[in-house]
C-alpha cells in the first residue's frame, strides 16, 4: 500500500514538473486593444521557474501614427493544471506612455494548448477595470536568453 502511494505521489510530481517545465521559455503573440483591429499589441513574454512558481518579463509594443509605443512589466504567478495566471508586481518602464497608463495592466489568465506539436497560450489581458482583452502567444525558445 505504501509503494503505491508513493508511486502516485512521484508520478503526480514528475508531471507537474514537466508541465512547469514547458511554460519556461519565450513566448510572442498578440492582443487587440478593445477588440480594435487597428490598436494591436504585440507581446513577448519571458517565463522562468521560480521556487515553485513562475517570474517573467512582458514587453508590449504597438504602432500607430508613426510612433511606437507599449509597456514592459515584471510579472509572477503559478501554474494549476492547464492554467496559467500570471499578475503584474510592477511597471518597468513605458515607451511613449506613462507609467501611470501601463498600470492599467493587471494579470495575465491563460490556458496551455498544444497545437501541431507547438505550444500556444490562450486567454485574456486583464485590466484593472475587470475588462479583458483576448491574448494568443506561442512558444518561440525554450530558453530564456
Amino acid at each position: 500500500m505504501q509503494l503505491r502511494a508513493f508511486l502516485f505521489f512521484g508520478s503526480f510530481l514528475f508531471c507537474s514538473t514537466m508541465f512547469a517545465q514547458t511554460l519556461a521559455g519565450v513566448w510572442e503573440g498578440s492582443f487587440l486593444l478593445k477588440g480594435n483591429k487597428k490598436q494591436k499589441m504585440n507581446v513577448r513574454m519571458e517565463l522562468m521557474e521560480n521556487e515553485g512558481g513562475f517570474i517573467g518579463v512582458i514587453n508590449t509594443r504597438g504602432f500607430e501614427k508613426n510612433t511606437v509605443y507599449g509597456c514592459d512589466y515584471i510579472v509572477i504567478g503559478a501554474a494549476n493544471g492547464e492554467k496559467l495566471s500570471l499578475k503584474k508586481r510592477n511597471v518597468r518602464r513605458g515607451v511613449n506612455m506613462s507609467s501611470d497608463d501601463c498600470g492599467w495592466f493587471q494579470e495575465l489568465d491563460l490556458r496551455v494548448q498544444k497545437i501541431n506539436n507547438g505550444e500556444q497560450l490562450k486567454g485574456y489581458w486583464v485590466w484593472s477595470s475587470e475588462e479583458a482583452d483576448q491574448l494568443t502567444v506561442a512558444k518561440s525558445q525554450d530558453s530564456v536568453s
